[in-house]
């Protein structure tokens, strides 16, 4: 779980996700309300994530 630089809580697993689908770059913590961005190295993981679902969804797919 992601972890906020600056007062150090977890986010959970739901605002985890709902932060990181969207098309803004910029995420606020939800406990201290501050602004941070994904790394480099998150938004690579974040990719490889979707392109796995991304196959197996489409490997999954019957016609």
């Amino acid at each position: 779980m992601p972890t906020c630089q600056i007062c150090h809580n977890k986010w959970s697993w739901m605002q985890t996700i709902k932060k990181t689908s969207t098309l803004n770059p910029s995420m606020t913590c939800p406990h201290c309300d501050k602004t941070q961005y994904q790394t480099q190295k998150s938004k690579g993981k974040m990719g490889m994530f979707t392109y796995d679902c991304f196959i197996a969804i489409t490997n999954s797919t019957v016609f």
